[in-house]
C-alpha cells in the first residue's frame, strides 16, 4: 500500500510537470503516516525544489483512495510590532 501512494504522486508530479522541458530526474518519499480509524493518511514529497508535499487518504473500508491534496511548504515570517 505504501508503495501504491508514492506512485499515486510519482504520477501526479509528472503529470503536472511543464511539458516544454526535459523530465528532471526525481524521486518521491514518505514523509509522515499513520492510521485513523478506517483511514490511512499519508504526507509524500519529492526531491523537485518546489517545496510541494502531497497529502494522499486510503479508505480501508472501501478499499480506495482519495484526492491528492498539494501542500506548498512556503515559510512565511511574522514580526510583532509593539
Amino acid at each position: 500500500m505504501d508503495e501504491k501512494a508514492l506512485q499515486i504522486v510519482r504520477d501526479y508530479i509528472f503529470a503536472h510537470l511543464d511539458k516544454t522541458d526535459t523530465v528532471p530526474p526525481f524521486d518521491v518519499y514518505m514523509v509522515w503516516k499513520c492510521k485513523a480509524l478506517q483511514n490511512w493518511k499519508y504526507l509524500i514529497s519529492g526531491t523537485l525544489c518546489d517545496g510541494m508535499y502531497y497529502e494522499l487518504t486510503y479508505n480501508d473500508y472501501k478499499k480506495e483512495w482519495k484526492t491528492v491534496t498539494v501542500i506548498s511548504s512556503r515559510i512565511c515570517s511574522y514580526y510583532l510590532i509593539d
